[in-house]
């Protein structure tokens, strides 16, 4: 998903015919979050895990980035750790745990 910031107003229209987007490889570091959450779907609830870097020069690795739609309940979304999401929602009476992983 490199290039998170240039996609264009069609790619956000199509991700917004889906209740959960679940986007990997986006090399987004934190410095940038602020400026690529502005750009972000408003009836979402936004999580981001940010890329990283192994040397302090080139270029960024990974990053995730998990939008669930407001119309959800969504009980838990979260970072579990380097690479790996968990989103916890309810569906009518059933709960569904979601696992995002980028490898």
């Amino acid at each position: 998903m490199a290039g998170l910031g240039n996609k264009y107003e069609e790619f956000w229209e199509y991700l917004g015919n889906f209740d959960i987007i679940n986007l990997t490889e986006i090399l987004i570091e934190d410095k940038k979050w602020k400026i690529i959450n502005k750009m972000l779907l408003k009836d979402y609830r936004w999580e981001m895990q940010s890329a990283t870097r192994d040397k302090v020069k080139g270029r960024s690795a990974g990053g995730m980035l998990v939008g669930v739609k407001k119309t959800i309940v969504t009980k838990d979304l979260k970072k579990e750790k380097k690479d790996l999401m968990s989103i916890e929602i309810k569906i009518k009476e059933e709960t569904w745990k979601i696992i995002s992983n980028n490898m």
